[in-house]
């Protein structure tokens, strides 16, 4: 989680609240089917149009290939 949340250029804020999701994540059972690289890109991705609109919340090229993931597969 730690690089790609380096690269969207975070504040403190989208920081924390990635970590938050994550974290929500963990007490979840559910979640277990899911890789942990696909739960740290989704919350990157919720926590960053969470905080952010327009443009600046797009899933961008850098963060696809940092993550590996497209923002279709996160969706």
């Amino acid at each position: 989680m730690f690089p790609l949340l380096w690269y969207v250029y975070i504040y403190v804020q989208m920081n924390m609240l990635a970590f938050y999701f994550v974290e929500l994540c963990l007490v979840d059972y559910a979640m277990v089917k899911f890789s942990p690289s696909m739960l740290a890109a989704s919350a990157v991705y919720l926590a960053k149009n969470t905080l952010k609109s327009g443009e600046e919340a797009r899933w961008n090229a850098t963060l696809k290939w940092h993550s590996g993931y497209k923002e279709s597969d996160i969706m």
